[in-house]
């Protein structure tokens, strides 16, 4: 049943990197024109943190658009994706034409299991995670999804058009971390 969550969970991250536009009430003061090859993009403007209904434990809540707007230095607004009980989803689209992308999930009880199940897998290669080591209790990599076991829940990130990603995969993290 777990295993079962998780994937859900995966499968509505790989759906959120479809590029779907943001709910304009989500996003305040934001410029959305893209700048032109002569210009450099301006610093990231102002997102405004609409609180996610349902406590501070979800995840546009864990981290707010203005939060992974820092992270990722571009403007992102914040939708989330809770359909399935235990498990907590936020999408982070860029504001602006172009940018970054985040997908947050965290499945609450399914660490231990998830990455037992990775480490099991008969092509599994534990090098990919090498590049996250030091994140949470253990990280890996499962696809295009950065996996990060903290005590029993498990954290899933997949970030797009990310440069540093063990870098912002571990703010976003910390940043989460001191909410849970």
């Amino acid at each position: 049943m777990r295993m079962n969550r998780l994937l859900l969970a995966l499968l509505l991250a790989l759906q959120g990197c479809s590029g779907s536009t943001p709910p304009a009430a989500q996003v305040s003061g934001a410029d959305a024109s893209a700048p032109t090859a002569s210009q450099e993009a301006p610093p990231a403007p102002p997102v405004a943190d609409v609180p996610v209904p349902g406590g501070p434990r979800k995840a546009c809540n864990l981290v707010t658009a203005s939060e992974m707007s820092s992270i990722l230095g571009s403007a992102v607004a914040a939708t989330p994706h809770d359909e399935t009980e235990g498990v907590t989803t936020c999408s982070y689209s860029p504001v602006a034409a172009t940018g970054p992308s985040v997908e947050f999930t965290i499945s609450f009880g399914d660490g231990g299991s998830t990455l037992r199940a990775v480490a099991g897998m008969s092509n599994y290669d534990p090098n990919p995670g090498k590049a996250f080591a030091g994140i949470g209790d253990r990280a890996d990599v499962l696809g295009p999804a950065i996996v990060i076991q903290t005590g029993d829940d498990l954290v899933s990130l997949t970030l797009v058009g990310v440069a540093d990603q063990p870098a912002a995969a571990k703010r976003i993290f910390e940043t989460a971390k001191s909410r849970l």
